[in-house]
This record gives C-alpha cells, sequence and structure tokens, in this order.
C-alpha cells in the first residue's frame, strides 16, 4: 500500500534530532541546579560537558560510575527527572525503529490479505491524466473508495493515488502476477487507461484470460486498433482522440454545445447521464413520458436504443434507462 507519508531519512533526521535536543536541555538544567551535588572522579569542577557527559551514559544506561550524585537532591533529580527522559528517548528510538523496519513490512502484509478478500472491486491500470481523472469522477459517483486498486509501473503515482484513498499496486499490469495481486479474479471492472494500445490490448487478454466476467472498459488511441481491442474481449472502447475531434468539430457552430456535453460528463457539474434498470411502474409506459428526467436512451438485451428510436417504444422488464438528471 502506498500513501502519504514522510521519507525514512526525514522521520530519522527529525527524531534524532528531537533527542539531541531533549539531551542538550537536560544537561542544562541538571548543570544549573545539581552542579554543587556531583561528584567528578577527576577532581576537577563540574562543568557543562560534564553535565552532558553524565546526561547521556545516564540516558544510554551506560553508566561508568566516574561521575556519581552524591546528596539525596541530586539522586532525586536523577530519578525523577533523567529517567524518564531516558524511557523517552528509548521510546523514540525503538519506534523509529519500527516504522523504518517494521511498518512497512506490515502494511505490505495487510494489502496483501486485503486485496485476497476483495470482490466486485475497479482496478484501474494507469495513473496518468486520464486514470487521475477517471479515478476523482468515480469517487465523486459515491464508490466505495475501499474497492479503488490502482495499477502503475513507478511508485509516484500510486503515492498520489493513495493519497486519493486507493489501494496502489507497482507493476505491469499485462503480467499474470501483477493482475493476480490486484485481485483480478474477484474485480467487477478492469479500466484500462495507458496511451499504447499494443499493452492495452494485451492486458485485456491476460485479463479476460484470468476473469472472463470482468468488464474491460480500455482506452485506444488510434482508430485502426479498435478491432483488436474487441477481438482481446474488451467490452467498452473509448477513443479519446475521436471524441476530442467531434467536440472540436461541434465547437466551430455550437460552442455552448460542447459546454453542456462536458457538464454531462463531469459529476461536479451537478448534470449526469444516469443509466439504471425500469422499475416495475415503469414497465409499459414511453420513456419520454417519465417525469422528473429527460430519457435520451434504452439497453435492451445489451443493445442500445437511441434517441431518435425512443418514439413509439415502450419499456419492457429488464430494460436499463439511460437519462439526463
Amino acid at each position: 500500500m502506498f500513501k502519504k507519508q514522510q521519507s525514512p531519512f526525514s522521520i530519522l533526521a527529525i527524531r534524532l534530532t528531537a533527542i539531541f535536543v531533549i539531551l542538550l536541555v537536560v544537561a542544562g538544567v541538571f548543570w544549573l541546579f545539581e552542579k554543587d551535588h556531583i561528584h567528578d572522579e577527576s577532581g576537577g569542577d563540574f562543568s557543562y560537558l560534564d553535565s552532558l557527559y553524565f546526561t547521556i551514559v545516564t540516558v544510554t544506561t551506560v553508566g561508568y560510575g566516574d561521575i556519581v550524585p552524591v546528596t539525596e537532591e541530586a539522586r532525586m533529580f536523577d530519578a525523577f527527572i533523567i529517567t524518564p527522559i531516558r524511557i523517552l528517548v528509548w521510546i523514540l528510538m525503538i519506534g523509529t525503529a519500527y516504522q523504518l523496519v517494521m511498518q512497512n513490512q506490515w502494511e505490505d502484509f495487510k494489502v496483501n490479505r486485503i486485496l485476497k478478500k476483495m470482490k466486485d472491486h475497479i482496478i484501474i491500470v494507469g495513473y496518468g491524466s486520464t486514470g487521475i481523472a477517471t479515478l476523482k469522477e468515480l469517487k465523486l459517483y459515491k464508490y466505495n473508495e475501499n474497492k479503488l486498486v490502482v495499477i502503475d509501473k513507478q511508485e509516484p503515482p500510486l503515492k498520489i493515488a493513495a493519497d486519493m484513498d486507493a489501494i496502489g499496486v507497482m507493476g505491469d499490469a499485462s503480467t499474470e502476477d501483477t493482475l493476480h495481486q490486484a485481485g483480478i479474479e474477484g474485480a467487477s471492472i478492469l479500466i484500462v487507461t495507458t496511451p499504447n494500445d499494443d499493452s492495452n490490448v494485451l492486458i485485456t487478454l491476460t485479463a479476460k484470460d484470468l476473469n472472463p466476467k470482468v468488464k474491460v472498459i480500455t482506452r485506444v488511441s488510434e482508430g485502426e486498433n479498435i478491432k483488436q481491442l474487441k477481438r482481446a474481449g474488451a467490452d467498452v472502447i473509448i477513443s479519446p482522440s475521436l471524441t476530442s475531434g467531434n467536440l472540436m468539430a461541434m465547437a466551430v457552430a455550437n460552442s455552448n454545445s460542447v459546454e453542456l456535453i462536458e457538464d454531462l460528463l463531469t459529476t461536479s457539474r451537478g448534470v449526469n447521464v444516469i443509466q439504471r434498470k425500469v422499475t416495475p411502474n415503469e414497465v409499459g409506459k414511453p420513456p419520454k413520458s417519465l417525469k422528473g428526467f429527460i430519457a435520451i436512451g434504452i439497453v435492451r438485451k445489451g443493445k442500445n436504443i437511441g434517441p431518435r428510436e425512443l418514439d413509439g417504444v415502450v419499456l419492457k422488464q429488464g430494460d436499463d434507462i439511460i437519462y439526463i438528471g
């Protein structure tokens, strides 16, 4: 699992600095109040450096015995001030060792268990601009954040995905091992966003071989590769270049229409295209007669009935209705 966190070196530097500052302060307080209550075997005056030395050897439990408290006040200071500091320093050191060594292994173990048990989740392959937009929209559609998995070959994009509460898996999605790790056998949807059509075909083939029921939604860069993706088993194929070209042509004469389509495509704008099952009380009615939304299509036995064909069509049980709402 990749999640937002400081680098191990910065964590170590901050905690070592905190320990060093604590030792300096405690040594200063000890020297200021207890310098006349300490016996130094060397016979010299008890200086601040002597106090720092005594504090360090006491906190680290070395205790050479060359500098010792000889009065009750100095011993009480050692017992009730330096001893708690010793415990605090050890907690910081042990905590740092745990965080730098054990925590990463423990996180990997937990994520592997989560992925093995995960069902009906969505896997996004590639976390470039398209993958980022996809994940944001899925979150706006209120998909369960605990069921969003991102696969990428690089670690930095996965850390960004983890900041959005998705689980990151680093590896090549065209290999069975990586898809196994992402839980492809239990996934309901695989979204392939890489710009390389050859990779998209191979990822689709591998995913369909491991889980024939998974719904594959993939992008295509070149129109001539749509056939290959269909043969590989892709269920939905989206061409950003063709779509953007159509929108640009539309904008020549109808710029406001382009803005409306962008509203429909973006959940945050408040106007969405929604698909759902027809309810029992809607069966037998024309789609355009339904109130509260604008019907623009029907899905019947896997085939689309577009807005131009809706006249004279009545809804049947098992239909999906597509509407603007």
